[in-house]
């Protein structure tokens, strides 16, 4: 276990009584993802750099009116830094399901259409809130993120 998940079990009161700590390798963000599992709850630990905590904070409270203005997104929970270790988590709840990806391929056009017709519905939600100004425009964003992808592909 790295130095950073047992700092956290130390300081952080939810992941003190934690049962089991599984790594997460899907995704293509810089963050180490983690599942926490305790107590009848699953949690989703996130762990990043410390330079990237204001933009973390950001999210983190995106989420927070998401959750107000009932999207379906994970519930923030706890955030905070470690200078001594570089490093900022955020730890939301865990939601259960399985890859879109994999997913909406053995499913009917009818289903499909249905779950794209209900994600739409949650993005006109999300598209009421305003973008903290510590993140970047659309647009560069979703390129990194396209150029991350064709990078993994590559190797």
């Amino acid at each position: 276990m790295q130095c950073i998940i047992k700092a956290l079990q130390d300081r952080v009161e939810l992941l003190h009584k934690a049962n089991k700590i599984e790594q997460l390798s899907k995704g293509y963000s810089n963050d180490k993802k983690y599942i926490i599992y305790g107590n009848n709850h699953k949690f989703l630990l996130r762990v990043a750099e410390k330079e990237s905590y204001e933009r973390k904070e950001a999210e983190f409270q995106l989420l927070k009116e998401m959750q107000r203005l009932n999207v379906q997104s994970p519930e923030p929970i706890a955030k905070g830094k470690f200078d001594e270790l570089n490093s900022c988590y955020t730890l939301y709840s865990y939601i259960e399901g399985t890859d879109a990806k994999e997913a909406l391929e053995i499913l009917s056009d009818e289903e499909q259409y249905g779950i794209g017709y209900e994600a739409g519905k949650e993005l006109s939600i999300m598209h009421l809130l305003k973008s903290p100004s510590t993140i970047k425009p659309w647009y560069e964003r979703v390129m990194e993120k396209h150029y991350r992808y064709l990078k993994a592909y590559k190797s």
